[in-house]
Order: structure tokens, then sequence, then C-alpha cells
């Protein structure tokens, strides 16, 4: 819990994702959107955990440093970063829809990873403290066919998700057999875990 002596913390989510500001309604709380000005990009060499971190912690550290330079002094800033990963290769959000096929058409019949990193960047006054997480869940598809991947396609579904394929929905929710830890964290946030978080800083 956050001391009693400071006022309450004021919640702004670090992302455009449709996905997470829902997760966020759907849990009653109140809270700001800013959308963070930051690169997405894996620096050669970079391991793959040492990047979906630093992308998470620079949306909070970005929206942060902002919202602090235009006065606000008590804010918990969340940031999160969603990769998949089948084997060591990172599948990023498809850059065309021969791309999302490729995705898909190697996720086929295989078992992925899908990691989050989750930060919560705080200010109280001249105060500054951060906590993060890497979750893990492991997907397993079944075999696709061209008609599968095809039909998904055209519903244009695959085109802003990681790993062209968002597990949420009907049609992508049908090619998992398996799911191994926290279903939430694929679609963007690790919920349980979050909730122990803003409960701990008396936010919920």
């Amino acid at each position: 819990m956050h001391p009693s002596n400071k006022s309450p913390l004021s919640l702004i989510l670090a992302s455009s994702s449709p996905r997470r500001q829902e997760y966020l309604r759907n849990m009653g709380l109140a809270f700001r959107i800013v959308v963070p000005l930051v690169e997405e990009i894996q620096k050669p060499g970079e391991p793959v955990l040492d990047y979906v971190l630093r992308n998470a912690k620079e949306k909070a550290q970005w929206v942060a440093a902002h919202e602090v330079e235009a006065g606000h002094q008590q804010i918990a800033v969340l940031g999160a970063d969603t990769i998949v990963l089948l084997g060591d290769r990172v599948l990023e959000k498809p850059v065309d829809e021969k791309d999302a096929y490729n995705m898909l058409r190697a996720l086929s019949g295989t078992t992925h990873s899908v990691k989050t990193a989750m930060v919560l960047h705080i200010v109280q006054g001249t105060e500054t403290r951060e906590r993060s997480e890497i979750f893990s869940t492991e997907v397993q598809f079944r075999p696709l066919s061209d008609r599968d991947i095809y039909d998904y396609i055209a519903t244009g579904s695959p085109m802003d998700k990681s790993g062209a394929y968002g597990i949420q929905e009907e049609r992508a929710g049908s090619f998992a057999t398996q799911i191994h830890g926290s279903y939430s964290s694929i679609r963007g946030l690790p919920m349980a875990h979050l909730h122990m978080w803003l409960a701990e800083e008396g936010i919920v």
C-alpha cells in the first residue's frame, strides 16, 4: 500500500492497445491513456527477454517523464509489451498478408511461447520507483490448413497482432489446443498479477 500521508496515485496506461484498455475498464479502474512515442526495434544481439522488457520500460518511462513535465507528481504508469517467440525467432506484427501467412504457417502444429513484460512506473513527488516482471505462456497450435490461414487473414485481424493472431478471437482461438500459463497475458496483460500490484499500491 502507498503511504497514507501521500495522495492516491493516478493510473495511466502507456498503450494504444484496445485489449489492454478493455482489461482495465473491465476491472472498473479509472485511468487515462497516453500513447508513448517509442520505437520497438530489437537491437543487434539483444536477448529476447531484454528486448521485451526494455520495450515495456521505455513506454512507461516515456509517459512518466511526459506527465512529470506537465506537473503531475502522483502517478502510476503501466507499460507492457508482448512478443510471440517460436524457437529463437521473434514474430512481430506482420508487415503484409504474405508475412501473416508465413507466421501462421510456421506456428501450425507447433508450440510457441508468448512473452509479456509488464512494468509499473510510480512517481510520488520526488520519489520514483519501478516494478517489472516478464510472464511466459506456452501455446500449442493444431495443424492449420491453408483454408484456415487464408480465411483468418481475410478478416484483417492478424495485421495488428504479434504472431499474426489474437487468441481472444473465435477463429484464432480455435487454433490453440493447449495453453500453459496466463491466458490474459497472451492478450497483453497478466491480470492476476496486475491486480496484486495495483492493490499493493492502493489503486484497487
